[in-house]
């Protein structure tokens, strides 16, 4: 009981930094969660396949691409053994498997895939309505806009913001963000500036005006 109650510490520790955007120190935390989580649960637990998402996550955000390709095909395998191949809280590995290909610009196709099943998922569980598949369609945005198919882009984030906006979440923000970028990437450059103006004030009074992926939005 006591290694598990500190084992979820460790965790909540983690994902805070993670949050804060404290990328490095999170994947510290990540790992003395791991090797905590694997003396309570064995190796083979769902619970060891999200911290493995998790640390994909940090790894993705890091521009560590390949690392967070691996990180979350790690957490696919053992998340698909523990929970099964179509349980939507697999989702967001297939993202990040998908994101990560892109960041190393390799495999459009593999890439376009992952992002694909990780949506086919969440909409198997999730109405359109819910909050989940909001999120879920916002991230594949961003992916679609990267990816230089803004008008797709804006049709996901537009189909997201529909369910988030209003919110005031993290969520939220980023989506107008996105929207934004698929506005400007589309030739509209005033609308998408308003839209991210729009992002930025839902996230700086949430993340700060110091969180490291706010000053990233800066710069670009």
């Amino acid at each position: 009981k006591g290694e598990n109650s500190t084992a979820r510490i460790s965790n909540e520790l983690a994902l805070a930094l993670q949050r804060a955007g404290e990328y490095e120190q999170a994947l510290e935390a990540f790992a003395r969660t791991k090797s905590l989580a694997v003396k309570v649960y064995g190796p083979d637990h769902s619970n060891i396949a999200m911290i493995a998402g998790s640390v994909s996550l940090s790894l993705l955000r890091l521009g560590r691409f390949a690392e967070a390709e691996a990180e979350a095909r790690t957490a696919l395998s053992i998340g698909e053994k523990a929970k099964g191949a179509d349980h939507p809280r697999l989702a967001d590995f297939w993202f990040t498997v998908g994101e990560a290909l892109q960041g190393q610009k390799k495999n459009p196709a593999e890439a376009d895939a992952a992002m694909q099943r990780g949506l086919q998922l969440v909409r198997a569980k999730y109405k359109s309505t819910d909050i989940q598949t909001a999120t879920s369609l916002a991230r594949v945005a961003e992916y679609e806009v990267k990816a230089g198919r803004a008008q797709l882009g804006l049709k996901d984030v537009r189909e997201a913001l529909a369910v988030l906006a209003g919110m005031g979440t993290p969520e939220e923000g980023w989506a107008h963000v996105w929207e934004g970028r698929a506005l400007r990437a589309l030739g509209k450059a005033d609308e998408g500036r308003r839209s991210v103006a729009r992002g930025r004030a839902v996230l700086e009074p949430k993340l700060g005006a110091e969180h490291p992926d706010l000053k990233k939005l800066a710069e670009n």
